[in-house]
């Protein structure tokens, strides 16, 4: 009898163990296909999507590498198709996007991908002094003038825009040291005239997602620095708004909540019969001075139609003859049709675009005003200029 009850208990508990192994398995098939439905789900789309362009990082994204035995050996294509796989995983936007938002609530990180946000504006935290790039416009600057500047009439000057983060409190967020910065980046421009723009700006005259000032927020510090050059800035200007709300590349960039931006231009009843001639790598050609909006993304570029290597605008309406030249960085795109509303012929320079060696060949300087209009962030990179 024993045996018999023994026997029973034995099949009841094997029975036991045989359903709990059943539904085991079945659990551990349906992770697998979940696992496999999710990865299966990104490569196709992976497959099917190959964007050239990352709007979120506002770089090119890497193309299929080419396999010959050379780079298969050297381990060369190895690298690179893993690279390219990175760039083209599909939905890594959004990746980065959940990356950035759990390491904020997860672990406590003060930023998301380096921005933090203060009253609303996206802040891009810049958190090292690059001496070396601050060396390098040294010397580049003082090429410029030796061999361009020092033997003529022209008065030269120079403004330093902060970026945003230059609003945020030394040490918050790790931000570098401003007042140290500008010291150093005054250096650059022994030459010239300071014209101090920090201390009439606030957080609430550049954009929200975007690093750049607001054009109807900078007349007063267009008036400045006109007024220190000697000229005047013909007015009334009208508000003219051409694009009502947009994010742009720090929105993209981070989970933040944030501001909405309306992107406004000024425009004056002169502004009608100026010309505008760009020179960039479709050569010389007509321009606009408010171009069309080309990217959602990166919606500054109506001012002046983006950044090119050389762009001259001609007044007839000018209340004198003189000429500006401004070497600047993009955030002269908005503040150069204010400025030239007091001059007979305005010049603007990127060097980002135009070598400083072709100067010579492209500017005849004699007795122009000479402005060096440079942002914080890219004296602090100063070895993208030429």
């Amino acid at each position: 009898m024993k045996n018999l009850e023994t026997s029973e208990k034995t099949e009841n508990s094997s029975g036991i163990q045989n359903e709990k192994n059943r539904k085991d398995r079945w659990t551990s098939i349906l992770w697998m296909a979940c696992l496999f439905g999710v990865l299966g789900f990104f490569l196709a789309g992976s497959l099917l999507v190959h964007p050239s362009y990352s709007n979120t990082e506002r770089r090119k994204l890497s193309s299929f590498p080419e396999a010959n035995t050379k780079t298969v050996l050297d381990g060369t294509f190895g690298s690179k198709i893993e690279t390219y796989v990175t760039d083209h995983l599909f939905g890594r936007d959004s990746l980065l996007g959940i990356s950035a938002l759990s390491g904020s609530l997860l672990y406590g990180a003060p930023d998301q991908n380096g921005i933090v946000v203060r009253d609303g504006k996206l802040i891009d935290v810049q958190r090292k002094i690059d001496e070396d790039s601050l060396n390098y416009a040294k010397t580049l600057f003082a090429r410029i003038y030796a061999n361009d500047l020092e033997q003529t009439d022209c008065r030269l000057y120079d403004a330093i825009i902060p970026d945003k983060s230059f609003f945020l409190k030394t040490g918050e967020a790790l931000n570098m040291d401003y007042g140290l910065f500008f010291e150093e980046a005054e250096s650059v421009f022994p030459f010239a005239t300071e014209i101090d723009l920090a201390s009439s700006l606030s957080l609430d005259d550049y954009y929200a997602t975007d690093p750049h000032w607001r054009q109807e927020a900078i007349v007063e510090q267009a008036e400045l620095i006109a007024q220190t050059m000697g000229a005047a800035i013909p007015g009334p200007f009208t508000e003219e708004t051409v694009l009502d709300s947009f994010t742009a590349q720090q929105g993209l960039q981070s989970l933040y909540r944030h501001s909405a931006d309306a992107l406004k231009v000024l425009r004056s009843a002169s502004m009608e019969n100026w010309t505008v001639t760009r020179y960039d790598e479709k050569g010389k050609h007509e321009g606009e001075l408010y171009g069309p909006v080309q990217s959602k993304s990166d919606p500054y570029s109506v001012f002046l139609g983006g950044s090119a290597g050389m762009i001259e605008i001609e007044n007839p309406d000018s209340p004198s003859n003189r000429e500006l030249v401004i070497f600047g960085d993009s955030y002269a795109s908005s503040i150069a049709p204010l400025l030239a509303s007091g001059y007979a012929k305005t010049t603007i320079v990127d060097l980002r675009n135009l070598p400083s060696y072709r100067l010579s060949s492209m500017i005849e300087f004699s007795d122009q005003d000479v402005l060096f209009l440079y942002s914080t962030t890219i004296l602090n990179q100063a070895k993208a200029l030429k």
